[in-house]
């Protein structure tokens, strides 16, 4: 199904489009830093501390996916095979999208409004509680 309302973002001059897309890319290259800059800094203090947070924030992903009942991907796989299919993409976009805040992961389908907001507050908080 074609999402006209959310993917029509992008405006359709050329000067504006332009824009659109420089500040996408403005906005993944500045939580890419962000991100590395919070996670060395935390990994100073302690690499016990990244595993951790790593292992939480996944953790924490995974299982509203579960509860909400779409963690299945949308691979025509049946069994074991699409629960591991399921688990790769999921981590994988996961991990993409904490450190290059693509916009178009934040639709329901992937990794949801408020868990790419939830993200991007982690990664901002990451590297605030890194600094103290």
């Amino acid at each position: 199904a074609q999402k006209p309302d959310f993917y029509g973002y992008v405006p359709d001059g050329l000067h504006a489009r332009n824009i659109c897309f420089s500040s996408l890319i403005a906005i993944s290259s500045a939580m890419l830093a962000i991100k590395s800059l919070g996670l060395v800094l935390l990994s100073a203090v302690s690499m016990h501390f990244v595993i951790y947070f790593f292992a939480t924030d996944l953790g924490v992903f995974l299982f509203v996916k579960v509860i909400l009942g779409d963690f299945i991907y949308w691979t025509p796989l049946e069994g074991i095979i699409s629960i591991q299919m399921s688990l790769f993409a999921r981590v994988g976009e996961k991990v993409v999208n904490d450190f290059t805040s693509i916009a178009e992961l934040r639709q329901p389908e992937n990794i949801g409004g408020a868990q790419w907001a939830l993200g991007q507050i982690t990664s901002f908080a990451t590297l605030f509680i890194s600094l103290h």
